[in-house]
């Protein structure tokens, strides 16, 4: 039996038989492509969190969980451990040893993190705009590439930052932001993040609002029924404002000293090694409630935990795949089992028992080629993704 003829056949039974052929082919598939793909996401997983940490020499932040400063800091993952002041980032930036870039991260719009930075930070992090403008006033946004698609918002959408809680009358109410700028997609957590300034952020806090202008004949005027009075008495139905435009930002104002808002983290980047080592041994020697952390070696600490995980991983996935040939090889070994009369037709119309085995090789090739080559398309697929799966898992964390 040539080749021709063991491929024609080969062919034939794995048509006649395709949800067996469809279940050998996925068990190869899924053999091969499991331990593919978990190399790919923790190559990525490394390459991702150092990058960004290796471009952040420091993040201050409110004593606590490490770790959870820095992954709250730089990929807007993970709740804040607490909140700091503005005095805080000021007394770093009077001492003239490194440029800050204080971020607030505390609230959400349709559980997409809402996170407060300068312009500064934009800049910092070569997010250039692909449509639209930079925010320049009280409620203006700037979205990430991602969250523009996953939300279908561009440049004069609108997005409504989520209740804190629906039943707490004394909670700061949403504020309708209006996006007036997309960036470009960087491949970073600023993908999925909504930007807004210092000012903004901390208007959705609370801590500045606007009030309504009530005039004389307003319905909201409790006096209005009365024309002789000159008192405006404003009913429940004034709310501080849920939209800052042109014409109401006049009216908003902050409450208390700039110098006690909240920021919940603010990067560092000492200007040169004598200023890091003074700022260490600052924070070092420190007695209040802020902490100086250093990315880098937080995240190598975070990495060899993942690469112990994966080591223990892959030990496991031999096991599963010696496994699953064992299971392919018994259903091999049935279907012979099961095809003793094809086999025999074979043998009497004078095929031997090497032009069978070449018949049954042929169909196990066919098997492994298909595998592996839906396996390189699901890998390659992975592999042009694995950076948005990244910062996607580390954003809902």
């Amino acid at each position: 039996m040539n080749l021709a003829s063991s491929l024609y056949l080969a062919q034939a039974y794995i048509r006649k038989h395709v949800w067996k052929s469809v279940l050998v082919v996925l068990s190869l598939v899924m053999t091969i492509s499991i331990p593919g793909g978990v190399q790919i996401i923790v190559t990525e997983f490394d390459k991702h969190m150092n990058e960004r940490a290796q471009s952040t020499p420091f993040i201050i932040g409110k004593k606590g969980s490490q770790l959870d400063l820095v992954l709250h800091g730089l990929y807007f993952s993970s709740d804040a451990p607490g909140t700091i002041t503005m005095q805080d980032v000021e007394d770093i930036r009077t001492e003239n040893l490194a440029d800050v870039y204080p971020i607030t991260n505390l609230r959400k719009a349709q559980k997409i993190r809402v996170v407060g930075v300068d312009l500064e930070y934009l800049s910092f992090r070569n997010l250039d705009l692909k449509e639209g403008r930079k925010f320049a006033m009280f409620g203006e946004a700037v979205i990430g590439s991602e969250v523009a698609k996953n939300l279908d918002l561009k440049p004069g959408s609108h997005l409504i930052t989520d209740a804190e809680n629906v039943f707490n009358i004394a909670a700061a109410y949403p504020l309708k932001l209006n996006i007036v700028g997309v960036n470009y997609r960087t491949g970073t957590p600023d993908d999925l993040v909504v930007f807004v300034s210092l000012e903004t952020s901390w208007i959705i806090e609370g801590v500045g609002h606007g009030h309504e202008e009530i005039q004389k004949n307003s319905p909201k005027n409790l006096n209005n029924g009365n024309p002789d009075s000159e008192v405006i008495s404003a009913s429940a139905a004034v709310l501080p404002y849920t939209e800052i435009s042109k014409e109401n930002a006049g009216s908003v104002h902050f409450h208390g000293d700039s110098s006690d808002f909240p920021v919940t983290a603010a990067l560092v980047l000492p200007y040169d090694q004598k200023s890091s080592s003074i700022l260490q041994g600052r924070f070092v020697s420190s007695q209040d409630n802020v902490q100086l952390v250093s990315p880098s070696a937080e995240i190598n600490e975070l990495l060899s935990v993942v690469f112990q995980v994966k080591s223990f991983f892959q030990a496991q996935m031999w096991l599963v795949t010696l496994t699953t040939i064992l299971l392919i090889g018994l259903v091999i070994s049935l279907s012979l089992k099961l095809r003793e009369r094809e086999m025999r037709t074979y043998f009497v119309m004078g095929c031997s028992r090497w032009s069978q085995a070449q018949l049954l090789t042929t169909e196990i090739f066919l098997y492994l080629l298909t595998s592996a080559f839906l396996s390189y398309l699901l890998l390659g697929i992975l592999s042009l993704n694995s950076g948005y799966f990244v910062d996607t898992i580390l954003a809902s964390s």
